[in-house]
């Protein structure tokens, strides 16, 4: 839950980086949940969680079956996020 990067170091994200994990992560673009946690995975798969109140969310996908440029899981992962975490 803390930014493990050292001071002065950045990614150039709007979220921190933990251990793993985003903190304050980026539903839309330009959209924060800065206590929200969790990984956005390369195949779609994604995990967000909001310590606080004990919410999960989770999108399971394969997005790079049977080709890596067939579509994008952006817009579910933003529309979870958006449910999950209003």
């Amino acid at each position: 839950m803390r930014d493990q990067l050292p001071a002065g170091l950045t990614t150039g994200a709007p979220w921190a980086q933990g251990f793993g994990l985003r903190i304050g992560q980026e539903t839309a673009p330009g959209t924060l949940l800065p206590r929200v946690v969790g990984h956005p995975g390369f195949t779609g798969t994604s995990v967000l969680a909001d310590p606080v109140s004990g919410t999960v969310a989770v999108l399971l996908t394969n997005r790079v079956h049977p080709h890596r440029d067939r579509f994008t899981v952006d817009r579910a992962r933003h529309e979870i996020a958006r449910i999950a975490f209003r």
